[in-house]
C-alpha cells in the first residue's frame, strides 16, 4: 500500500429500483448507526471507475473494525467495494479493495 490510510470508502451499489430501494434503506441505517460517517450523494448512473448506480460512505480509519463487519452482515445483497483514501486512486479501487 503506498501509504497508511487517511480514511475509508465504501461504495453501494445498485442496479435497478428493486435495489436501489434496499440501497437507500441501508443508507439511512449506515447513518443512524455511523453518525460520523460521512455520506455521498446518490449517483444514479455508473461514475468514474464504478460500473454501477451507488454511493459512498467516508469514514475514519479507525472505524473499519466497526464498519466492515457491520456492512457485511447488513448490505441486503447489495455489492458493496472498500478501499482506503491511500492517494493512489487507482490502487485503492483495485489492489488496495476489500
Amino acid at each position: 500500500m503506498p501509504h497508511a490510510p487517511t480514511g475509508y470508502h465504501a461504495h453501494i451499489y445498485f442496479i435497478d429500483e428493486v435495489q436501489k430501494a434496499r440501497a437507500l434503506a441501508l443508507r439511512d441505517a449506515i447513518a443512524q448507526r455511523f453518525p460520523s460517517a460521512n455520506l455521498g450523494r446518490v449517483h444514479d448512473a455508473p461514475v468514474a471507475f464504478h460500473p454501477a448506480a451507488m454511493y459512498q460512505v467516508k469514514f475514519p480509519p479507525e472505524h473499519l473494525t466497526a464498519v466492515l463487519p457491520w456492512l457485511h452482515a447488513h448490505h441486503e445483497r447489495l455489492s458493496v467495494l472498500v478501499h482506503p483514501i491511500i492517494g493512489d486512486v487507482v490502487a485503492a479501487h483495485t489492489t488496495e479493495a476489500i
